[in-house]
């Protein structure tokens, strides 16, 4: 053990010679190592001297590294302003900076995960604290672990590029999307599908359908990607589905009642005819053969979610994760004190950051809204962004807020959209308002859709116009 430390501190005591005297590769050294990274305490003081020296805009030499030191006494070691000159002096022209930055960064990864092992076997979990305890060892353990990676600061060409790809994959979509498609023409046109990184809030009174329509994204996806697996068989895409309120039979008896066209509904469950029985089996095996991924933890916290997502994206490339729903996810903690508007702010901060952009997948979450639109006077009120419930933090982190609610009027609306009234109630169905109030990347409106209950399924109120099949390419 002795011998590994020394030559922990020979390699950061040859780093800080190297970019003391080569300054180009400061920046390489600032970008990837922090002061705690070093084991020994002198060189943490001094490479945490070049960074505010560096954040000061200060050139980085002997006088202006003392000085510091000199003002700040809490910095202060015996012979500091000799320990600062030797390292000038005794440079190595051979040392590879890059390897010594990796190797100092793996060694304080390691020492950071033996603290961690040391303080998980310390730990007494109680029934009383359990929940807390087990946040604090996984925040510790997420902050080790993403402590290794760094953003990369990208320059004009390189963004353009990636831009320019990212249009021509748009264009060679047949579904014209940049991102998966919801399977509706008309909310892809406005929201560009469900993009990578982004958060869509999708909010809705109980009972109004915001589960059965994001069960339909799903499907729409996941048909989506068997369709391109006929092309590649080497496709890994799946899209995953977090259900805390409803368990994963229900989920897929939704699933088949949507497939099939059958009303299964338990009072008809024991009234099926010979065909409805076989139109179940076929949409069994069609439901079987999906890439769904199912969570129905009941208990589930934000930091089981993010963990989870993690474990998926692995090993599969995830194309939606829809989460049913926000208000439901449990605190980490058990305090009767803690603020039910912090935790959903943290909540919506995490997925954005943490599952969204973090794994850069396409995240829809389900989201309650508060009896306030019950109190406002007129028939079936326009759900509006001050309804969210809980936390103002929804409607800032999401990249998309839409609502689902019935349409007023449905005879007018009908006549509006083409449909004739004699069928807008032929067989239990609703015609339903899908409203973007939010979109940071497009516009905002609301959307017609038509709402068979029996079946579980969504379909589009009024048809849009397709446009050229014509393929075009950025050059």
């Amino acid at each position: 053990m002795e011998n590994i430390n020394s030559v922990v501190k020979t390699v950061e005591h040859r780093l800080l010679c190297a970019i003391l005297n080569d300054q180009d590769k400061i920046e390489d050294a600032i970008l990837k190592l922090a002061p705690q990274d070093f084991s020994d305490k002198h060189l943490a003081v001094i490479f945490g001297t070049i960074i505010n020296l560096q954040k000061e805009a200060k050139k980085i030499n002997v006088h202006n590294i003392i000085g510091y030191i000199d003002a700040h006494k809490e910095l202060q070691f015996d012979d500091y302003d000799v320990y600062v000159k030797s390292l000038f002096n005794d440079f190595v022209p051979s040392t590879d900076v890059e390897d010594n930055i990796d190797f100092i960064k793996n060694s304080s990864i390691d020492r950071q995960m033996k603290g961690f092992a040391s303080d998980l076997m310390e730990t007494k979990l109680d029934p009383i604290e359990y929940s807390s305890k087990i946040d604090k060892l996984s925040r510790q353990f997420q902050n080790i672990v993403s402590s290794k990676h760094v953003g990369k600061v990208a320059n004009m060409q390189e963004i353009t590029k990636n831009y320019k790809e990212s249009l021509n994959t748009l264009l060679s979509n047949s579904n014209n999307v940049a991102g998966t498609s919801s399977g509706f023409r008309q909310i892809d046109t406005k929201i560009g599908g469900f993009r990578d990184g982004d958060l869509v809030v999708l909010a809705a009174r109980p009972g109004i359908g915001k589960t059965t329509l994001a069960l339909n994204f799903l499907m729409n996806a996941a048909k989506e990607i068997n369709q391109r697996k006929k092309q590649d068989s080497s496709n890994n895409e799946v899209v995953l589905m977090f259900s805390i309120e409803m368990g994963a039979n229900e989920i897929c008896n939704r699933l088949i009642a949507m497939e099939s066209k059958v009303d299964l509904s338990t009072y008809k469950m024991n009234k099926l005819s010979d065909m409805e029985i076989s139109l179940v089996n076929d949409a069994i095996d069609t439901i079987s053969e999906l890439p769904i991924l199912i969570d129905d933890d009941s208990s589930l916290t934000i930091m089981d979610l993010q963990a989870k997502v993690k474990q998926v994206s692995l090993k599969h490339k995830i194309k939606l994760v829809v989460i049913d729903y926000l208000q439901f996810i449990k605190s980490p903690t058990t305090s009767s004190h803690s603020s039910r508007y912090l935790e959903i702010s943290d909540f919506t901060r995490r997925l954005k950051t943490g599952v969204a952009r973090g794994l850069n997948v396409p995240v829809v979450l389900l989201c309650q809204l508060n009896r306030n639109i019950e109190q406002r006077k007129g028939e079936n009120p326009k759900p509006q962004l001050s309804d969210l419930r809980d936390s103002g933090s929804i409607e800032q982190d999401a990249d998309v807020v839409s609502f689902l609610s019935r349409m007023s009027n449905v005879g007018d609306d009908a006549q509006e959209n083409n449909q004739p009234k004699e069928k807008q109630f032929s067989f239990n169905d609703e015609l339903m308002e899908y409203d973007i109030a939010k979109n940071r990347k497009g516009p905002t409106g609301s959307v017609p859709l038509r709402f068979i209950k029996n079946w579980s399924i969504f379909t589009e109120a009024q048809p849009i116009s397709g446009g050229t099949n014509e393929k075009k390419s950025f050059n």
